[in-house]
């Protein structure tokens, strides 16, 4: 059959993989490879592109059956072709006995040499019979040999059912060449191949993982304490003895997460003067604003006398520039010619340390350009007192402004507060789970229409297992403060006569950057405890004193 024949017939299950010849699964093996590379030649023009990527897979499938049923096939071939070298090529005729042999047996039973046996093949056991007569040896054929892993026999063996184990080696021997006497070729007759028994392998170990961590967990501690228990303890004589593998990669966990984000402008000339803004608080009940002219004072004008008007004066302005931050590195020559990988490290490292040092320098720009808060505490834990802090300022600021009561104002917050407000709240009812309680905390937040950038590199926490009892906030309305970017000085490998005197070359980096404040006001709010007692305010309500109308 050819290839398209073997296909449809694989298809209609009239055959299966198995029963084809080498031949034939080289032929058909060629043919799938073929249409394969033309599907995958048509995939760009094909109208259901997951349709074609469907058949295509399926023909890869199919290809791939019939690869390894032609590797399975052709290692069998070749095994039964030595088989067949081996046995063709065995001596049968027997050797001239000496006279003292001859006399030595006994004389044979005239009746039996009336009968002939009928003519059949010899089995490996009795040729092994033979031969141990000839050297002298004893002619008990043992089968107490090596045992072997379960070896099953398949259909087509007349002495074996389907399924019978073998449980020799030498018993696999024999099958074999029964076998062979049923397939044996004529002169000039080609040598097939056929499969007559499949092997299992056995392991067996008293401890053996799963897919269970927990039954694992249990077998490796039951084993760990067999080896303590054990007195005579084996020790491996000469350990691995190759030396132990180098590792080239490095270990990070750092990221850029938690430094300050701001809108950026580009400052090309490294410094900008901007007006200062008037707000309405500037012109809010100023003379001249909505003044009241009344029927009397039109007829009499003597409150005021005239209308009044307020005078508009030029702006001040404010200059605001950028610094430069440098970091640069030096190495060795030979160090980074033979340990590329440390070179790349540190350079990524560095540069993560730049921008967080340079937040750092930026934030505190931010902190001095704002307007110092004080807030007093109310003696409560620190869900009460942060939430108490940023929902009166945030209200102050808005109607300071009279920006739109929902309107969304920035915080920038240390990134602990965040799990100390929760670590609160938890306090509080401890039926709390911390991600809920981590969600609470955002909740708020968002109905309180405040974005808090929670940030590294200000107010640190200490290793002292303790929390900060207080923290520091700041609060403005979006557009105030602007990152200001003049660009990047890269000069890349840096040598000169110097380093090259010490072999060594230097890495460059330079950044320009800074704090621009267009907007009216930022607020610095500073002391609110953040101390998780768990507790609320600490007075009743009754006790609450607020400011006089």
């Amino acid at each position: 059959m050819n290839p398209e024949e073997i296909l449809e017939a694989l298809a209609a299950e009239s055959i299966d993989i198995a029963d084809l010849t080498v031949e034939q699964l080289q032929e058909l093996r060629t043919h799938l490879r073929a249409g394969l590379q033309e599907m995958r030649g048509e995939l760009d023009e094909a109208e259901d592109r997951a349709a074609h990527l469907e058949q295509m897979q399926a023909h890869r499938t199919l290809y791939d059956a019939v690869a390894a049923q032609l590797a399975t096939a052709t290692e069998q071939a070749e095994t039964l072709e030595q088989t067949a070298d081996a046995l063709a090529s065995f001596d049968d005729t027997p050797e001239e006995e000496s006279t003292e042999e001859t006399e030595e047996e006994e004389p044979a039973d005239e009746s039996m040499e009336e009968e002939e046996e009928p003519a059949r093949t010899a089995s490996l056991s009795e040729l092994a019979r033979r031969r141990s007569r000839r050297s002298g040896t004893s002619t008990e054929v043992r089968d107490e040999v090596e045992p072997l892993n379960p070896i099953e026999a398949l259909p087509g063996l007349n002495s074996f059912s389907v399924g019978h184990r073998f449980e020799s080696a030498l018993a696999v021997a024999s099958a074999m060449a029964d076998r062979y006497g049923q397939i044996a070729p004529k002169p000039g007759q080609k040598v097939d191949y056929a499969r007559f028994a499949v092997g299992r392998s056995r392991q067996e170990h008293r401890f053996n993982l799963t897919d269970s961590a927990e039954e694992n967990h249990r077998t490796l501690r039951e084993l760990n304490e067999i080896l303590r228990e054990t007195d005579n303890a084996r020790v491996a004589s000469g350990g691995p003895c190759a030396p132990a593998e180098v590792m080239y990669d490095f270990y990070r966990i750092d990221t850029r997460s938690g430094v300050l984000t701001l809108p950026t402008v580009g400052l090309p000339r490294g410094r900008v003067q901007l007006p200062t803004s008037p707000s309405i608080q500037d012109v809010l009940g100023q003379t001249g604003i909505a003044t009241e002219w009344t029927i009397e004072n039109d007829t009499d004008p003597s409150d005021p006398a005239t209308k009044p008007c307020i005078t508009v004066t030029c702006p001040e302005f404010g200059t605001f520039q950028v610094s430069a931050w440098v970091t640069c590195r030096q190495y060795g020559n030979f160090g980074a010619r033979f340990y590329p990988e440390n070179v790349a490290n540190f350079d990524s490292l560095t540069l993560v340390a730049h921008d967080h040092d340079v937040s750092a320098a930026l934030i505190a720009d931010v902190v001095a350009l704002a307007t110092a808060h004080v807030v007093g505490g109310n003696g409560g834990g620190a869900w009460t007192e942060f939430t108490d802090a940023l929902s009166f300022e945030s209200t102050w600021y808005r109607s300071k402004y009279r920006m739109d009561p929902s309107a969304r104002l920035e915080v920038l917050a240390p990134l602990w507060v965040r799990a100390a407000v929760a670590q609160d709240i938890i306090n509080r009812n401890s039926t709390v789970s911390f991600a809920n309680a981590l969600q609470q905390v955002d909740a708020w937040l968002a109905a309180a229409n405040l974005s808090v950038q929670w940030l590294y590199n200000w107010q640190n926490i200490e290793d002292s297992g303790i929390w900060p009892a207080d923290a520091d906030f700041v609060l403005f309305a979006p557009g105030t403060f602007l990152r200001a970017d003049a660009g990047t000085l890269d000069l890349g490998v840096v040598r000169d006569s110097t380093l090259n005197s010490t072999n060594d070359y230097q890495n460059f980096v330079e950044t320009f950057e800074g704090i621009v404040m267009p907007g009216h006001e930022a607020l610095s709010i500073t002391g609110v405890p953040t101390c998780p007692t768990g507790n609320a305010a600490g007075y009743r309500v009754d006790e609450l004193v607020c400011a006089a109308s």
